[in-house]
């Protein structure tokens, strides 16, 4: 059994070598990043200070919207004047947020005349914070 000895250091070895995985943080839009520095130094006359620093703000980054279609419809249409409500599940990965404009497209099929549709609530106001 002199090979797990070796076994175990070779794992640990492997271990401590691995590289880490990236860690991608979300940071909020129109988060302020501040830095700032100080430095003291003595010019033979005394003591002095000197400060520096600088502020960034970070913009909205934004994403494309994802739609999740609900359930099927339960209703049949009856004709003209009918009815019939479809319901979506939208999201996005915005750092912030972000408005959508949203639409609606429907084309004739099988027993259909001139078929229309309308969205309500033609925008989206989509996004979160970051704490």
């Amino acid at each position: 059994m002199k090979s797990k000895p070796y076994f175990c250091l070779l794992c640990l070895v492997m271990l401590l070598a691995a590289s880490a995985g990236s860690a991608w943080a979300n940071t909020a839009a129109n988060t302020q990043i501040i830095n700032q520095a100080q430095l003291s130094y003595n010019d033979g006359s005394g003591t002095k200070t000197a400060t520096a620093g600088v502020t960034v703000t970070v913009s909205l980054v934004p994403s494309p919207v994802t739609v999740e279609v609900g359930s099927a419809q339960s209703t049949s249409y009856n004709g003209a004047g009918t009815t019939l409500t479809d319901s979506y599940t939208l999201t996005a990965t915005a750092n912030g947020p972000d408005t959508y404009t949203l639409g609606s497209a429907v084309t004739g099929s099988t027993n259909t005349s001139a078929p229309t549709a309308t969205a309500t609530g033609a925008t989206a106001t989509l996004g979160a914070t970051v704490t």
